[in-house]
């Protein structure tokens, strides 16, 4: 079962609870993680296979498709992580939007990598 405190980044669409208590989250799960260097994405989606859950990766490029693509994964996702810090900032205020329309789950985080993920996995 995956947890994450709410207090975390302010998840937006998450039901709301008091003094930052841990949500639980059915699992398995599809996250959406939108920004951050490329080249990790591969070690993110593995450690996310081994909790049982299945990761998507947008690199956060929104020239030609990467607009519909970054609707596509928010659309499939039970929970979006949009990293800030090696990000468009196009693709950061249209995730965000596009999150708080679809009423997902939304994690804001300047940076990822495979131990954070691992944390908010248990």
């Amino acid at each position: 079962m995956l947890l994450w405190q709410q207090s975390i980044g302010g998840v937006r669409g998450a039901p709301r609870t008091t003094g930052g208590a841990d949500v639980a989250v059915p699992s398995p799960m599809r996250i959406g993680v939108i920004g951050g260097a490329e080249r990790i994405e591969a070690r993110l989606k593995s450690v996310a296979s081994a909790e049982g859950h299945e990761l998507e990766f947008h690199a956060g490029h929104m020239n030609g498709t990467g607009s519909g693509k970054l609707r596509a994964i928010i659309d499939r996702c039970d929970l979006l992580i949009v990293i800030t810090e090696v990000n468009s900032h196009a693709a950061v205020l249209q995730a965000r939007d596009l999150a708080r329309r679809s009423r997902r789950p939304l994690l804001l985080l300047r940076r990822l990598g495979t131990s954070q993920l691992r944390l908010l996995m248990n």
